[in-house]
């Protein structure tokens, strides 16, 4: 689900900002990897994720006691403007994109990452390599849910190979 929705959003993103898809297509080999870092930066496949306080701590000036639950919030921490210069801003030639935290860190990261990275390299390269002119084609319906950031329906054309 996450790497379709990754996918997904990859091509959204550079529907909306057509200044970073010619910039992608200038140099497909090039910008590819990073920008799909910076497509799960901006748009994170996972929304939140919930854990509990294992040991009294503080974190951020705030005291957490055993068992309390604590929400993390993927996007707002991939747009932390400690991290990240102009956070909002969608930029495929981000130098710390790959900062995300949209597979999770530490004992909690995601075991697929490096799979999913490679798939999604492989899936957009042949994707703008034999449809480049693809585009949307209608309105995206998302996925309700409070966990996943996806889109079930994307209406997309393009001109058919020869």
């Amino acid at each position: 689900e996450t790497t379709r929705g990754t996918a997904v959003h990859f091509l959204r993103l550079m529907q909306e900002h057509p200044d970073q898809f010619e910039l992608l297509m200038s140099d497909l080999d090039k910008y590819l990897p990073n920008a799909i870092e910076e497509v799960l930066r901006y748009s994170p496949p996972v929304i939140k994720f919930r854990r509990t306080v294992m040991e009294d701590t503080e974190l951020g000036g705030q005291s957490l006691k055993k068992g309390d639950k604590i929400y993390l919030s993927y996007p707002a921490a991939n747009r932390d403007p400690e991290v990240f210069e102009n956070p909002h801003v969608f930029d495929i030639t981000r130098p710390n994109a790959n900062k995300h935290l949209s597979f999770g860190t530490g004992p909690h990261v995601c075991l697929g990452a490096r799979l999913a990275r490679y798939q999604l390299q492989a899936l957009l390269k042949e994707l703008f390599t034999r449809l480049p002119d693809i585009r949307l084609a209608g309105e995206k319906r998302m996925m309700p849910s409070i966990w996943f950031n996806a889109i079930i329906n994307m209406p997309v054309e393009f001109t058919a190979e020869t």
